[in-house]
């Protein structure tokens, strides 16, 4: 278990408070604060499950904490990539340079490829730092060539510019 799994909502405020720095929109990063207490609460990444470890984590009614947690995606003013450009800064710190792998991964069964980017830690292992997946159309990521903003290699050119 994760020493983050036992962090009070106030707690997972406070850190990601400090990880933007002051510079998201405070209801924005509520919202995230309160989806990372969901997720930690329930270890699932499911929408339903979220809302759940979230209203646990609060002590308050399940119902409200699914609601919550479902608007989240479909918020159109959370913009994923300006918290990522907030998250990279975070993770490599004071260091001068970074490790990464990637791993692409295409399902051909299913349509879907996958690509994860993992920073390398001193002690010999991979932590994962983006994971994003698109559904091929043709046999292609929808929207063509590389670098565009469904093919997983733009998801590189975003990392290097944070």
């Amino acid at each position: 278990m994760s020493a983050l799994a036992g962090m009070r909502p106030e707690q997972v405020a406070k850190f990601v408070k400090a990880v933007c720095g002051g510079d998201a929109h405070a209801a924005r990063a509520a919202s995230l604060s309160n989806a990372v207490t969901g997720a930690l609460a329930s270890a699932s990444l499911g929408v339903s499950a979220i809302g759940v470890g979230l209203a646990q984590a609060r002590g308050t009614n399940a119902k409200h904490g699914v609601k919550q947690a479902d608007r989240l995606p479909g918020n159109g003013r959370l913009d994923v990539w300006e918290w990522f450009g907030l998250w990279v800064p975070h993770v490599i710190g004071a260091r001068g340079e970074v490790v990464v792998s990637l791993d692409w991964t295409s399902f051909a069964a299913d349509g879907h490829e996958v690509v994860a980017l993992s920073m390398s830690t001193g002690h010999g292992r991979s932590a994962a730092r983006g994971l994003s997946g698109d559904e091929r159309v043709g046999g292609e990521a929808e929207g063509g060539g590389l670098g565009t903003p469904t093919c997983p290699t733009h998801h590189i050119w975003r990392a290097t510019a944070a």
